[in-house]
């Protein structure tokens, strides 16, 4: 049964957690997409992304609405923003390669994914879902980008979308850290967090699968 322990310890004993979760993984986990991204296959991943930040941008507003604590108001709709401009960026991208995001179909497990977070009541569970957990993974999975697309694609990434990816980390620990001060608290980010996790995976997994079936991975 958990206990209450002081917030620095929490967000230590957490983040000591998300990594040995993320290590165990298998490589092909560790990433969004195959070696090289070319054609039809860079459309789709990036049609993918798009989603991902739209999506991201509409349910990040609402959480605006879920939490009281005027630095975090703020800095949540920060990264409203940074996602509006992601997912802005990302269709401008899929127009250049000929490609149109209006025909994307979301997978369910992505749209579920998403549909978990929207349904937090409380906003502690949401920044350690996405932004102390996914953001953090993520971060190292947008420098994959940099490598695995076109030149062009990976300017992108690195001018756009990358930069503003350790704030979101950032905005996961500041809110734990102001909002995890009692047990109960705590362990609803832990769950969350935990939830998350199996989540993600469950998106990624069922991402490759249909770039796979459509021999684009």
């Amino acid at each position: 049964m958990s206990t209450v322990i002081s917030v620095e310890e929490f967000l230590k004993e957490l983040a000591a957690d998300n990594e040995r979760y993320y290590d165990a993984l298998p490589s092909e986990q560790k990433t969004y997409w195959p070696s090289r991204l070319v054609g039809e296959a860079a459309i789709e991943a990036l049609k993918t992304r798009w989603f991902n930040e739209y999506i991201g941008t509409i349910v990040l507003a609402r959480l605006i609405e879920k939490v009281e604590h005027p630095k975090l108001k703020l800095m949540i709709a920060r990264q409203v923003g940074d996602e509006a401009k992601h997912a802005q960026v990302c269709v401008r991208r899929v127009q250049q390669l000929g490609g149109r995001v209006e025909d994307y179909e979301p997978l369910p497990e992505q749209i579920h994914m998403y549909q978990v977070l929207d349904s937090y009541e409380y906003p502690e569970q949401f920044l350690a879902a996405m932004q102390f957990t996914t953001e953090h993974e993520g971060v190292r999975r947008n420098e994959q980008a940099l490598t695995r697309f076109d030149a062009d694609t990976a300017q992108m990434f690195r001018d756009a979308i990358n930069p503003d990816e350790p704030f979101h980390v950032q905005l996961g620990w500041t809110g734990l850290r102001i909002l995890c001060t009692n047990e109960e608290a705590q362990e609803r980010a832990r769950q969350a967090c935990y939830g998350q996790r199996e989540l993600h995976r469950e998106w990624t997994l069922a991402y490759r699968k249909r770039m796979k079936e459509r021999g684009l991975l």
